[in-house]
């Protein structure tokens, strides 16, 4: 193609996007004249002002604090720690009898300690792991973590202090379809008070 016909082809591409946004520039304009005139006049020629309320305009002068609510309260009513029924006689007795409870604190740092995990799988691709780390949380409703130990990407389930626990976690993944789980010796985290209950 020749330098003439390549800038009048561009010319002929500028005239007719100009064109073409007139046209509709003009299109909108009379359709909005058209929609004006099919409106009926009424033989009233004097224009009433229309009340409508504008939500821009505020009243600043209104003090909350001199409004004058109602005051009102709540009353506390006591209420006994504790109730027993019987019934003695066809009437009923109430005693009243106070619980007390002593607030122990509880350990909720974690402590690391032997253990055992039920390893579901191991891989060397890090997204088919994560994967298996989402599947195994749905399917056996236990903790699941990914252990990355070069060049592999372990995935493990569970946190058991005992092995017999281990083995039962180990028994469900075969029946959801993790054939060929084992479990490991590990070190685990656990709540210390978690370690207080199992002794």
């Amino acid at each position: 193609m020749s330098q003439y016909h390549k800038t009048s082809s561009l010319q002929n591409l500028i005239l007719l996007a100009v064109a073409t946004t007139l046209l509709f520039q003009l299109g909108c304009s009379s359709a909005k004249k058209s929609t004006q005139a099919t409106k009926p006049r009424t033989e009233n020629t004097q224009r009433e002002p229309k009340e409508s309320p504008s939500p821009a305009v505020m009243n600043e002068d209104f003090d909350p604090m001199t409004l004058k609510a109602p005051e009102f309260r709540i009353e506390r009513k006591p209420r006994p720690a504790f109730e027993i029924s019987s019934m003695k006689g066809g009437v009923q007795k109430s005693d009243t009898v106070t619980i007390s409870t002593a607030v122990v604190p509880v350990d909720t740092s974690w402590q690391t300690v032997p253990g055992f995990q039920v390893q579901l799988l191991q891989t060397e691709d890090a997204k088919l792991g994560r994967a298996a780390v989402r599947d195994a949380i749905l399917a056996l409703n236990t903790d699941v973590e990914i252990i990355y130990e070069a060049p592999y990407y372990k995935v493990r389930a569970g946190r058991f202090t005992n092995r017999y626990d281990a083995e039962q976690l180990q028994n469900l993944a075969s029946e959801k379809g993790y054939a060929n789980c084992w479990v490991v010796r590990t070190q685990i985290k656990v709540r210390a008070s978690d370690l207080l209950n199992q002794k």
